[in-house]
This record gives structure tokens, sequence and C-alpha cells, in this order.
């Protein structure tokens, strides 16, 4: 391979308007742009990807991905319940993806990065009910749906399947010695994907049912805080359309990143945009009992509201387990202790 030697120049801006409509809607509007330069592994990958077992092949040409975004929010909301309604519409030149080419190498199909303009559009509604005097009860729902498609009229690949979750969670004060209790139960339900590539597979939809129940306990003068949550309660058998081991057949695998993976797109939505070493996973309502490490904090300033913001890991880890096994690390059994065994034991301890 030649050396690379690439700079990528652009630029990004945003203009967000807010107002209140009929005095009980708030509405919303953004319009942005941004860009992405291309990746050193889109630049010169050239060989086997052992976490999703392609045969990569990078393209030193790769331009920058700029994007021109619209999106529209509108939410309604009173002493007892909260509607809200969001779309988008994102234009993106020179979006950048893989695209099998059809060979094999080393036992593993062969994928090439590419470039193509193209959209993404989509939204999402809901509803936050919790009746008066019931403050105890909390009902949610939300629905979301994404569709990518190349300029072409294709789809394009790695494009969440449409969602629809829906949580019951009572909160309670005090009750003896946990205060600020809840026990929440979510039905997640992930629907078909049948909008996909030429070169993917349509996905069935599924369903996962997720508990979870914590509080602020104090036993003695302890006091500390602690939840408990369950994914997948019934144990149900799927396969996530962006599973990186779908074409195994292998199930129930997902990989979430640890932590939030700045990007330029940020919005209510869903995105299957990418940045280094990582893939959007997902965007959905916070639920209390999680950690507040995932929750969007930039979108919590625009819209007040707490959003869980997710990334699929795609990066290998290698670790090496290493056992020194020679004569410096034995040490002879003792028949009788001296002063100066001890003293040598310890000198050991403290070196």
């Amino acid at each position: 391979f030649e050396a690379v030697d690439r700079s990528f120049n652009s630029f990004t801006a945003s203009l967000g308007y807010k107002t209140t409509l009929f005095k009980v809607v708030t509405a919303r509007l953004n319009l942005a742009t941004g860009f992405r330069a291309p990746n050193l592994a889109e630049l010169t990958s050239n060989g086997v990807h052992h976490g999703t077992n392609r045969f990569e092949i990078g393209n030193a040409n790769l331009n920058n991905e700029q994007n021109y975004q619209v999106d529209l929010a509108l939410e309604y909301n009173n002493e007892h319940i909260e509607f809200f309604v969001n779309g988008f519409y994102n234009a993106i030149n020179d979006y950048i993806f893989l695209r099998p080419t059809g060979e094999f190498e080393e036992g593993n199909q062969v994928f090439e990065y590419v470039q193509d303009n193209a959209k993404l559009f989509g939204g999402e509604a809901g509803f936050h009910f919790h009746p008066h005097p019931l403050d105890w009860l909390h009902i949610e729902s939300s629905f979301e749906i994404v569709v990518g498609k190349q300029n072409t009229g294709d789809y394009l690949p790695l494009i969440p399947a449409n969602q629809w979750n829906n949580t019951l969670r009572t909160e309670f004060k005090d009750i003896n010695w946990i205060k600020d209790s809840f026990v929440a139960l979510t039905l997640a339900t992930t629907f078909n994907q049948d909008k996909v590539s030429q070169f993917e597979t349509d996905t069935d939809g599924y369903s996962l049912l997720n508990f979870g129940f914590g509080g602020d306990f104090t036993l003695g003068k302890t006091k500390f805080n602690a939840s408990l949550s369950v994914n997948n309660l019934l144990n149900k058998e799927y396969i996530a359309h962006l599973s990186r081991l779908k074409v195994d057949g292998i199930p129930n695998i997902e990989l979430l990143a640890k932590q939030v993976v700045e990007g330029f797109i940020t919005c209510l939505h869903k995105s299957p945009f990418h940045g280094f070493s990582f893939e959007f996973a997902e965007h959905r309502l916070y639920n209390k009992w999680e950690s507040t490490r995932h929750i969007d904090w930039k979108l919590f300033a625009k819209s007040e509201k707490l959003f869980i913001k997710r990334y699929e890991e795609e990066t290998n880890l290698w670790s090496h387990i290493i056992i020194d096994n020679s004569a410096s690390m034995h040490y002879p059994k003792l028949d009788a202790i001296s002063l100066e065994k001890y003293n040598k034991i310890g000198f050991a301890v403290l070196a």
C-alpha cells in the first residue's frame, strides 16, 4: 500500500427556534449541518475484521461526509399527560458504507468501503401518562422509525428496525427503610426489518420483557442507592438486525459501548451514522433505574427531556495473560519459621 497523506476540512453550523403554540404546545425547529472525515479503518483496512467475520478493504480516496438536517418537534403536556411527536430529514453527501464485492478471502466475504449520497428520514411519537392523585403510577409509550436510502433508491445497510417501547413504572417516596423506590416493567418490541440493502437479508421482529427496581436504602447509619435491572426476562431468542453475528446465526448478541461517543448528529431520533469504531445503536427515553452515564446531556439542554444515547461497539479487544512459571516465583516449603525467614518474607512483601 502507498502511504496515505490526506487532510480534511469542512464546516458545521446549527440554528434552532423554539416557540409556544396555542399556549399548551411547545414547538422546536432545528436546522444543522456537520461533517465527518473518514477514519483510519475506512481509509486503510486490508484484512479480516474478526469482530464481524469480514475481509474489509479500505478506500484511500474517500471524502468527507457532509450532512444537512432539519427536524421538527411538537410537545404537549399538562398535569396528567405528556405527548410528543418528532420528525426529521437528513441529507448526507458522500455517505460512507461497506459493500460486498462478491469475492472471498481467507474464507471470509470481502467488503469494500464506498461512498454515495444518501438520505435518512423518520421520527418518533409517544406519551407519558402520570395521573393525579395517583402520583406513583407512570405509563410510557413511544414508537420510533427511521428509513435510510441512497439517492439511487436502494436502501442503506445497517438501518435499525422500527421499535415500540411500553413501560409501566411505579414510584414510592417512603417504604420502611427504602426511599424514592421504583419498580418498572418494559415491553420492548422490535418490528420486522424488510427495508434492507441489496446484500442484506430481512430480520424477524421480536419482543423483550425487561424488569427493574431500586431506590435509596438505609441500613443502620449507612445510606446508599442501589438498583437491579434484568433485560430479556423471558430469555427470548432473537437476532438483532444490527448484530455483526447475524450472518452466522448467533442469537442474543448485542454489543453496546460503555460510554457515549461524540458525533455530529445529535437529535431526537435513532441514527445509523457512525464514528470511529462505533455504530449508533439507539436513542430512547431515559428510565429512572438506568445509569445516568448514557444520558444525552446536549439533547437535555435543548428539549429538557432525558434520553439515553448508545452506540454499538465494533472494535476488538486483544488481551494477554502471562504466567511466570520460572524458579524466581518458587518459594520453598518451610519446615521451621525463624526470625530471619520472617524478615525475608516481610522484605519481599514490601518490595
